[in-house]
């Protein structure tokens, strides 16, 4: 499977769970209106016993405020429903091996190693053992070497040479990811 078929599968995965996502930003948004609504309702009405135009000017000023604090707050929803998704996409690679084992071969093939690395790999990671490397190393006339030393990463792994260091983590793939595609996602969940 290759990244581009492991994008689609997210981006398919991605718009299941539009609805979910759209219903409580839909759901916090009329909520804010609501409260909105309300607050501007009791402005008027304190306004009507004051003097008519410095009071329509407060109020004029108290709405535009609570107008944007809504839309910073409407904001923060989007943005905690963007980041729990790509949570969840990382989760479920993480999870389902099958994905995960498809994304580290694809890796392994396409970020330009030279053969002679040595690979750095998360503490408990189960599919990229020595006898990987060794594989990868006979098929790829290879001389990579797995690390003794654990780096902090979720999976995935780090590809240290002499002059070189890629990061090919699972975190470095989902930054990736969602830098190209989180314009995209949000306006397919927030539109």
């Amino acid at each position: 499977m290759g990244l581009q078929d492991i994008l689609d599968k997210i981006k398919a995965e991605t718009e299941l769970k539009k609805q979910e996502i759209l219903g409580k930003a839909n759901a916090e948004r009329d909520k804010i209106l609501k409260e909105a609504e309300e607050r501007a309702k009791e402005i008027l009405k304190k306004a009507e016993e004051e003097k008519q135009k410095r009071v329509k000017q407060r109020v004029n000023a108290l709405i535009a405020d609570y107008v944007i604090e809504s839309n910073i707050r409407l904001e923060q929803v989007k943005r905690e429903a963007l980041d729990r998704l790509y949570g969840e996409v990382l989760k479920e690679v993480k999870t389902d091996q099958e994905k995960y084992k498809s994304l580290i071969l694809y890796l392994f093939g396409s970020v330009g190693l030279d053969g002679n690395e040595e690979i750095f790999v998360g503490e408990g990671e189960k599919f990229i053992t020595k006898a990987f490397i060794d594989d990868l190393n006979k098929k790829n006339n290879w001389n990579l070497t797995l690390s003794n030393k654990n780096v902090k990463i979720q999976g995935g792994f780090i590809a240290k040479g002499k002059k070189s260091r890629i990061d090919a983590s699972l975190e470095k793939i989902m930054e990736i990811l969602q830098e190209e595609t989180e314009v995209q996602v949000s306006e397919m969940l927030f539109k």
